[in-house]
């Protein structure tokens, strides 16, 4: 039986405590991840919880306007705001390129080792086979292919992506039995223009099809209590609870 923890974007942090507390136990399966809670259980398992925290957060810090762009965060800003520009540089840059950054614009990735740790898999999506799979390899590979964030940095390997963008969580691989971490996303902001609403409507087929998913299979779910937003990065309290330093 295995546990399935991610999340879209912001969201696989909510999936770290659960996470957490199944590592701590002693008889454990298998963890399929993706998104930052990939990254995370990766982080742990070569090095501490502080030193995994901070591996986290650095990416998050890194590539925070990126991400926000890609999440659409900045609905509703003022169109002459320095936020609403840089979505615009990145709209243009996308029609041109695959990619924002690339891979060695993360330092941490280079501190990974080569050692492969059993029962943890990161789902993606082969843009080739055009399927999910389970990847398995090096720490330093299973770091990069749980936030291979399709717009952010080149498919993995020429052709790898996360699957955050396609049912959000990891369920693909759902069997009878296992426990799903149900971090799907609730919109609450009204979309406030095209580019946004065909966001939505991306996140809404996400979510339907990951529910399509675990319908068919008899599992244990877990539910992380309350939502995330950027600005609770500012808040150590909170932090604390999600990293427990």
């Amino acid at each position: 039986m295995n546990l399935h923890a991610g999340g879209f974007g912001l969201s696989g942090l909510m999936a770290i405590p659960h996470i957490r507390e199944y590592l701590r136990k002693e008889k454990t399966t298998g963890i399929i991840l993706n998104g930052i809670a990939g990254l995370y259980t990766v982080s742990i398992r070569e090095f501490d919880k502080r030193k995994a925290a901070e591996v986290v957060m650095d990416f998050l810090e890194t590539f925070e306007n990126s991400l926000k762009v890609m999440e659409r965060t900045y609905a509703g800003n003022c169109k002459k705001s320095t936020t609403y520009r840089k979505e615009i540089a990145y709209c243009a840059h996308w029609t041109t390129a695959g990619h924002l950054v690339n891979w060695e614009s993360f330092r941490w990735f280079e501190s990974f080792s080569n050692t492969v740790y059993s029962g943890i898999y990161i789902e993606l999506l082969d843009l080739v086979e055009k399927r999910p799979l389970l990847f398995s390899g090096t720490a330093k590979a299973m770091a990069q292919a749980s936030v291979a964030f399709p717009g952010l940095f080149p498919p993995l390997g020429g052709r790898y992506v996360s699957t955050t963008y396609y049912t959000q969580i990891p369920v693909s691989f759902v069997e009878d039995g296992d426990t799903v971490i149900l971090n799907l996303l609730k919109p609450d902001a009204s979309p406030q223009n095209a580019n946004q609403i065909l966001t939505r409507v991306l996140q809404l087929r996400q979510t339907a099809l990951a529910k399509e998913l675990l319908s068919k299979k008899k599992i244990k779910t877990l539910h992380p209590e309350g939502q995330i937003n950027w600005d609770k990065l500012k808040d150590e309290n909170f932090l604390s609870e999600i990293f427990c330093y």
